[in-house]
């Protein structure tokens, strides 16, 4: 029985991003050892501000696994 609140249970975040009207997803990222139902609402928030820049600026998602620091 694993408690959040302990940091006993992480979980990790899986984003792509797509376009209005399309089916198909982007590329995906992961964000992992996520601790706490807010840190993974901050950290899908994140990214995906981080998708949609690099988008929108004509770059590339690349897919990675980053790391989430709660700071």
């Amino acid at each position: 029985e694993a408690r959040m609140e302990m940091g006993q249970m992480r979980c990790d975040v899986n984003l792509s991003l797509r376009p209005n009207g399309t089916e198909k997803f982007g590329t995906r990222s992961e964000t992992k050892n996520v601790n706490s139902l807010r840190s993974v609402e901050r950290a899908a928030r994140f990214e995906i501000q981080r998708h949609a820049a690099v988008l929108s600026s004509g770059g590339t998602i690349v897919q990675e696994t980053r790391h989430f620091h709660e700071e």
